[in-house]
């Protein structure tokens, strides 16, 4: 209230306004003989009236008395101004009053509400502001590029074989079932391999179906049975006539010289067995004559003692007594050895069907070792063959057809074309740094934003992580980077920028609503995966900066 009274008195009087107003209007008529102004009548007259209504009026200055109410202060009336229409006393007078007012009225004005309460507005919104970054909590998530894939994978058709390009079946965008051909390769070189050993494969079945013929066959000759190995014989589906022809003649070659064989040894046999007989016979005659020939010696002996005979006729009995009896020790001999000869031919003709049948059978063992061997050649030259017509593995939609040129080379393992799978559900395969992994897990919520869709206008697809890498990978990019020249390709600064793993993410539906339309999502789109690991106060996250740097700032290397 000092200043205020300091600025403005109480009371100011007519005089003390009557003074200064004069010597302002001294002022100005100084001004006016210096600098003549020009006032047109119309002019004059407006200036005129008006000061004669301010003097009949009176003029008031607004001020605030003791108890702060306004109160008007009424000034003196000061002459009119000349007729020559200049400005005379009064009219500068009137115009320093409304002056003058307006100063002290700006000066003991009071100050607005609203500045007033902009300080208690101010507190009041920190207060509001700490209480939100207390209870208030963000989400934490990690964002992860990848692209959307079939549950089953696009699949990449390559040949095994090295070739030349017969027929292309296909071409880019084409809708395949699964087994229909793609590709066909010159199958010439392959299929001239495959009729070689078709033909060496069937070869040795009939040198098989020719061995267990025979086999057969003494089987049945030792049992007594017909000796037919021709009726045996089974020629094996697909060979040649001439051929079986062959394997027939061979077959009826090997028995008729089995059955000369044992014709032979049946001849010896009998021949063995009819000089056995004959030397038993001639065995039973000397043995029948040996008693009378002894009685016949014993009588002339007798006669020899009485000397009723001659020495010399007793001696021929008894020489003919003796070539007997030795007679028959031959024979006795003989009959041994006819019998050992008989019991050679019957072990021989025996043991021939044995012997043929064992000989046969190791034969047989070849011949299918042979057979075995030439069809697992055929069996791969077969697979060869089949190899040469490249087949849809899934039905799908080709795309990524590179080869358009009939006659053309292929290499193995090249790539000529994928399938991308219809039937297959759609996921997300993101890629995850390393630093990022330890926080994702199986089973944690997922926001999926579509590139190619603004996702802040059509929004994004909820999704769940159903299974992680257990290994990290390199990614295919950040080999090329590495191979750049000037990038580190080893050491610890690069590697495990480079290592990321691979979360498989399973999503809620397979389209997106555009512009009223369900857009469907297809396979190779690229999205961007915000995968929730957590939540966190809103003041942690403003004060992290700084706790961050207090805390490394305080330290040395």
């Amino acid at each position: 209230m000092a200043e205020l009274a300091r600025i403005v008195p109480k009371r100011i009087s007519a005089e003390e306004l009557a003074r200064e107003g004069a010597a302002e209007g001294d002022a100005s008529v100084h001004a006016s003989a210096d600098h003549p102004a020009t006032v047109t009548p119309a002019e004059a007259g407006a200036q005129g009236s008006g000061a004669r209504d301010a003097r009949s009026r009176g003029t008031g200055l607004r001020r605030h008395d003791d108890q702060g109410e306004p109160s008007d202060i009424p000034i003196a009336a000061a002459p009119a101004s000349g007729g020559d229409g200049s400005l005379g006393h009064d009219d500068l007078k009137d115009l320093h009053d409304a002056f003058l007012a307006s100063r002290v009225e700006a000066a003991v004005a009071p100050p607005s509400r609203l500045v007033l309460a902009l300080p208690a507005l101010m507190a009041l919104m920190l207060v509001l502001a700490g209480i939100w970054a207390w209870f208030g909590h963000l989400d934490i998530v990690v964002a992860a590029p990848g692209k959307i894939v079939p549950g089953g994978k696009v699949k990449v058709v390559e040949s095994s074989l090295p070739g030349i390009v017969r027929a292309i079946h296909v071409e880019d965008g084409a809708r395949v079932a699964a087994g229909d051909p793609l590709l066909s390769l010159d199958p010439t070189e392959s299929g001239a391999d495959l009729e070689k050993l078709t033909r060496e494969w069937l070869a040795a079945r009939l040198d098989v179906a020719r061995h267990e013929a025979l086999i057969g066959a003494v089987a049945l000759a030792g049992g007594g049975g017909p000796l037919a190995p021709e009726e045996i014989f089974a020629a094996p589906d697909g060979a040649a006539e001439h051929e079986v022809a062959e394997s027939l003649g061979v077959l009826r070659a090997e028995w008729a010289a089995l059955m000369g064989e044992r014709e032979r040894a049946a001849k010896d046999a009998a021949r063995s067995r009819a000089t056995l007989a004959s030397l038993r016979a001639e065995q039973a005659k000397v043995r029948a004559v040996l008693p009378l020939l002894t009685e016949r010696v014993e009588g002339q002996r007798i006669l020899y003692e009485k000397q009723l005979t001659q020495k010399s006729v007793y001696l021929e009995h008894e020489q003919v007594l003796l070539e007997t009896q030795h007679q028959a020790l031959v024979l006795e001999s003989r009959i041994e050895e006819a019998r050992a000869t008989l019991a050679s031919a019957e072990a021989t003709a025996a043991n021939l069907l044995l012997a043929f049948e064992a000989e046969t059978q190791q034969s047989l063992n070849k011949a299918r070792q042979l057979e075995s061997a030439a069809r697992q050649e055929r069996i791969k030259a077969e697979d060869r063959v089949g190899r040469l017509t490249l087949a849809a593995p899934v039905a799908g939609t080709v795309t990524g057809l590179s080869v358009h040129t009939l006659g053309g080379y292929v290499q193995p393992s090249e790539a000529l074309m994928r399938i991308v799978p219809e039937e297959d559900r759609l996921t997300v395969e993101a890629t995850v740094t390393n630093r990022d992994i330890g926080f994702i897990e199986v089973g944690q919520s997922a926001a999926v934003k579509i590139d190619a869709f603004n996702y802040m206008r059509y929004g994004s697809i909820e999704g769940r992580v159903v299974a992680l890498s257990a290994d990290a990978v390199v990614p295919q990019d950040a080999n090329k980077a590495a191979g750049a020249p000037g990038a580190a390709t080893s050491g610890p600064q690069a590697a495990p920028q480079m290592l990321s793993y691979t979360a498989k993410i399973e999503l809620e539906h397979e389209h997106l609503a555009v512009d009223g339309k369900d857009v469907r999502l297809v396979p190779g789109m690229s999205v961007t995966a915000d995968l929730l690991t957590g939540e966190r106060r809103v003041l942690e996250y403003v004060l992290q900066p700084v706790l961050r740097y207090a805390s490394e700032g305080m330290r040395e290397r």
